[in-house]
């Protein structure tokens, strides 16, 4: 709607963050250099500038920039093919040779592109990417079953519900959160990053409970149990009479309306 006679489109930095998780827990993905290599292939400016259309960044890590506690020390993959095919050299994969799958829910269109650039970002160096749709229920039941999300990779949409980092990375990495008991559908486990985020949510003074937050982070990236693609802008249509909207960057499509007014009213 950008263009539109009496339409302004908001365009503001928020800390909606997307990524496509890994499967970690059987070979060849529980070789951290194979999820390396796959975190180097990915076209990461081609998705933010023609699919996206530069309303968005790429993201650094599980947590967003603007959102507390964000490291910006933390690892950031580019793409460099070169890079990827030694690495998959290195963990015995010279020519890749096998084949991830990729799942996405029925009315989740938008997941579909994003896979299919995967797609084309593996084929590069030999592996193979069947991609799925499937309905929410069915796709829900694959990927929270360790035994049917073998060699299954997803795409994960997530924004915060608590202005904490272990509102990030709890849900997606931690150990206890893998099959129903959370979205850690990877299955990736490292025990020293559950250990940072429970002694995060443990530790009272804000610069030590951080600095646990801050090493996860940087763990988190460095073993690449999912590619962290974008952090999305926060893109409304509204009519050009409206005043006083501030956006929510916690509680997503709330309005302050008594704040909100019509121009001249």
């Amino acid at each position: 709607m950008d263009g539109e006679e009496g339409v302004k489109v908001t365009d503001i930095p928020s800390p909606v963050q997307y990524c496509v998780v890994l499967p970690a827990n059987v070979a060849p993905m529980n070789d951290v250099r194979v999820r390396q290599a796959i975190a180097y292939s990915f076209d990461y400016e081609g998705l933010i500038n023609n699919m996206l259309r530069g309303h968005a960044k790429q993201a650094r890590g599980t947590v967003p920039s603007g959102f507390v506690g964000f490291n910006p020390q933390t690892r950031q993959y580019k793409r460099d093919i070169p890079k990827a095919k030694e690495l998959l050299a290195a963990a015995g994969f010279p020519n890749g040779g096998f084949t991830l799958k990729y799942t996405y829910e029925t009315g989740y269109w938008w997941k579909r592109p994003v896979g299919e650039l995967l797609q084309a970002s593996l084929k590069e160096l030999g592996i193979g990417l069947e991609i799925m749709e499937l309905s929410p229920a069915a796709w829900s039941g694959m990927m929270s079953n360790p035994e049917t999300a073998k060699l299954a990779c997803f795409g994960f949409l997530w924004s915060p519900t608590l202005a904490t980092p272990y509102d990030y990375m709890w849900s997606m990495f931690d150990t206890a959160a893998q099959g129903a008991a959370g979205y850690n559908w990877g299955y990736y486990s490292n025990p020293e990053v559950d250990k940072l985020l429970e002694q995060g949510t443990s530790e009272p003074d804000e610069a030590k409970r951080m600095a646990s937050y801050a090493k996860a982070q940087e763990l988190i990236a460095e073993e690449a149990p999912a590619l962290f693609l974008y952090e999305k802008n926060y893109r409304l249509p509204m009519n050009q009479s409206v005043e006083g909207f501030v956006f929510n960057g916690v509680w997503f499509e709330t309005f302050d309306f008594y704040a909100l007014t019509k121009k001249g009213a």
